[in-house]
């Protein structure tokens, strides 16, 4: 019985030891830092992605790879005004902005359609809802999620932008990089 809660305690130990534990804006395990500096938070992508991120930036930016144009942006927003109070009602300015310009250009009709409105989320341990929709810009489809997050008077816009082909493949890394945001 003493060898058993022994070695009990030492696998305890070894874990607490070992652990995942990170410092603030060191990457999670098979990930790297797509943020810049000067933004007020991390956004990690995984390796083998391409961050795209100006050094100078408040938006963060990577793609999947020179050959899949799935990508991911995340950008703080803050007009000034107390025009947008909630998720909601900034949900419906950016609502209207997509679907004016999210059309098929040959035509001039909009292609805007949602798929999934508002479910809600946590990123970075804030409250967060999520969108999905489709639309066709020029004679291309694409799929995207937008996920936006308040936090104080900003909100915070991370979007997932794929082709209906590609976009299944990389819900998992982006589920990944949701839960491993973090603020400053």
């Amino acid at each position: 019985m003493k060898k058993i809660i022994s070695l009990i305690l030492i696998v305890i130990t070894a874990l607490t030891l070992f652990s995942c534990s990170r410092e603030e804006g060191e990457a999670p395990y098979g990930m790297k830092v797509a943020s810049s500096e000067l933004s007020e938070y991390y956004l990690y992508v995984p390796k083998d992605w391409e961050v795209t991120t100006e050094e100078d930036s408040l938006m963060a930016s990577a793609r999947a790879s020179e050959s899949d144009p799935s990508n991911v942006t995340m950008i703080g927003f803050e007009d000034g005004s107390d025009e947008y109070e909630t998720i909601d009602d900034f949900w419906a300015y950016c609502k209207n902005e997509y679907s004016t310009r999210i059309f098929d250009f040959a035509d001039g009709t909009t292609t805007f359609t949602l798929t999934n409105e508002g479910e809600a989320t946590t990123v970075g341990g804030l409250a967060a809802k999520k969108y999905e929709y489709r639309g066709k810009i020029a004679d291309s489809d694409f799929c995207y999620t937008t996920v936006l997050i308040k936090r104080d008077s900003i909100f915070y816009i991370f979007t997932y932008t794929s082709t209906p082909s590609l976009y299944d493949k990389h819900l998992e890394d982006v589920g990944f990089m949701l839960s491993y945001v973090e603020f400053k």
